[in-house]
C-alpha cells in the first residue's frame, strides 16, 4: 500500500495513512466508511483515543477484510 514500515503495530496517523491507501488504489468508498458511524468506527475511535494515531495491523485488518 505505501508503507515503509516493518513493525505492524507501528502506529501511524489516520489521516495520511488514508491519503496514502488511497493513492495506492483502495476503493474510496470503503476508506470513506473510516467515520464515527461507519463500518470502520474502531479505527476513528483509536485515533481519537490515540492523538489522531492507528496502528498499523489494525489498519490492514479493516482493509482486506472490506
Amino acid at each position: 500500500m505505501g508503507f515503509n514500515f516493518t513493525n505492524l503495530l507501528s502506529q501511524v496517523y489516520l489521516k495520511e495513512a488514508i491519503d496514502t491507501a488511497s493513492k495506492a488504489g483502495i476503493d474510496d468508498v470503503i476508506l470513506g466508511q473510516i467515520t464515527e458511524k461507519g463500518i470502520g468506527s474502531d479505527l476513528f475511535l483509536e485515533a481519537f483515543q490515540c492523538d489522531g494515531k492507528v496502528r498499523l495491523r489494525n489498519l490492514a485488518a479493516y482493509i482486506f477484510i472490506q
